[in-house]
């Protein structure tokens, strides 16, 4: 009986475990997403870096309230938000200087 615990608690743990490590790849994901896409918002004209930066840095306080408590249909709300505002301005950008391609 006692070796059918310890199985149990070591199959716990570990399924707790591989758990955690992905939600740690998923953070860590995340944030060098946002960072390259704030590095990236360098290529667009002026206006809208400036514009995409600061809702980058929105962004990035919606998660930190969600990842410390605040309520998640709130912050997935200002995220959707934001996700929508950030399209708007790089597809305007797209669309004022558009790519050239080669004949």
């Amino acid at each position: 009986m006692l070796a059918m615990l310890a199985f149990v608690l070591a199959f716990t743990f570990s399924i707790a475990s591989h758990q955690h490590d992905l939600r740690k790849q998923s953070v860590l994901e995340e944030a060098n997403s946002i960072g390259t896409a704030y590095l990236r918002a360098d290529l667009l004209d002026k206006q809208y870096a400036i514009k995409v930066k600061h809702l980058l840095r929105e962004y990035v306080d919606i998660r930190l309230k969600a990842a410390s408590g605040s309520t998640l249909d709130t912050a997935m709300a200002g995220s959707v938000e934001i996700h929508d505002h950030l399209w708007a301005l790089v597809s305007a950008a797209a669309k004022d200087r558009p790519i050239q391609t080669p004949h």
